[in-house]
This record gives structure tokens, sequence and C-alpha cells, in this order.
């Protein structure tokens, strides 16, 4: 009896493996269909992702092309309102011989009223140093204006060598005349 044992107890072993051999048979198989089907998904995902990209760059590249036309046409629009404000105001476009006479008597004038209003600006600071008793005689009163970056006339500086008080030169520069 142990010999009929023994060789059920190989048939039953043998049967035994050959159950696991084809549950590990079916078990490479059915990974082998899931290797599969993931790289078949992976693919897609990446065609996926390539197609996003693509659609992405094109409607990047769409939304750029719209943003440089609007801003053509903000440019235009600001050269066409600077024209229109400049016409408004006589600006733009071939003036008359009245209007270019005008103008040129209005910078006359202008250059006219500068001149005076740096001329007061010297003699204002040259009172001051006068009449603050800055210095003693006219010579260095005119050196330090001429430090302090104003500038006498020439005929000034003549008038002022001849003269020697202070006072004497205030009245020959405003003009009064009398010396004392």
């Amino acid at each position: 009896m142990s010999r009929v044992w023994r060789n059920l107890s190989r048939t039953s072993s043998q049967h035994h493996n050959l159950e696991l051999t084809n549950f590990v048979s079916r078990l490479m198989e059915e990974k082998m269909e899931l290797r599969n089907t993931l790289g078949h998904l992976e693919e897609e995902i990446w065609r996926y992702r390539q197609r996003g990209a693509e659609q992405q760059t094109k409607e990047r590249l769409s939304l750029q092309l719209a943003l440089n036309q609007i801003e053509q046409e903000l440019d235009r629009c600001q050269a066409n309102l600077r024209v229109e404000q400049d016409r408004g105001s006589g600006i733009v476009g071939e003036g008359t011989d009245g209007d270019r006479n005008r103008i040129t008597r209005l910078y006359g004038k202008y250059l006219w009223a500068d001149s005076y209003r740096k001329a007061l600006v010297y003699h204002k600071k040259y009172l001051l140093l006068l009449l603050g008793g800055f210095q003693d005689c006219e010579q260095t009163t005119l050196a330090l204006n001429t430090r302090m970056g104003v500038y006498p006339f020439p005929e000034d500086l003549q008038r002022g060598a001849r003269l020697r008080q202070p006072v004497t030169t205030f009245e020959v520069l405003s003009g009064g005349g009398g010396h004392n």
C-alpha cells in the first residue's frame, strides 16, 4: 500500500504542479496584456499632450498676432488723435505770411522780455551785494557777480571802471545820473 500511496501522492503532486504551471502561465499572459495596454495608454497620453501643446502653440500665436494688430491700431488712433489736436490748435499745415509775421514778432517780443529779465536778475544781484555791504569797491563786487554766474555787459564794466564809489555806480546803472 505504500506503493499505491506513493503513486497517488506523486500523481497528486504532479496534478498540483500542473495546476500551478497553468496558473502562472495565465498570470504571465495577463501581465503581458496589461503591459501592452499600458504601452498603448502611454502612447495615447503622449499624442494628447502633443495635440494639446500644438493647440496651445497655435492659440498663443493667434493671440499674439491679434495683440500686435490691436497695438498697431492703437498707435494709429493715437497718431490720428495727435494730428486732430494739432489741427485744432493750428500748429499743423502751412501758415499764411501773416501768421509767420505774427509768430516772428511774438518771438522777438519773447527775446526782448527774456533779455530784460536777465538784466533785472543781474541788477538785483548787484544791488543786493552793494546794499548788503559785502564789498568795498565796484571791481570786487563785479568779480563776485562773475563768480556767481552773472555776467555784466561790457559797457557796464567800462562805466564801472571810471567810477569809484559803489553808490555812484548804482545811480549810473539805474539811470539816476546824479553823484554823491
